[in-house]
Parts: C-alpha cells; sequence; structure tokens
C-alpha cells in the first residue's frame, strides 16, 4: 500500500498550505 506515500504528500500539502 501507499500509506507512507500518502502521509508524506499530506504532510507536505499542509506544509505548504500553512506557509
Amino acid at each position: 500500500m501507499h500509506g507512507d506515500q500518502v502521509l508524506k504528500a499530506l504532510t507536505l500539502l499542509k506544509c505548504t498550505r500553512y506557509f
């Protein structure tokens, strides 16, 4: 499964949205 990838993508998106 791509759980790690999804989590990483979500974190990146959250970080991008934060900035």
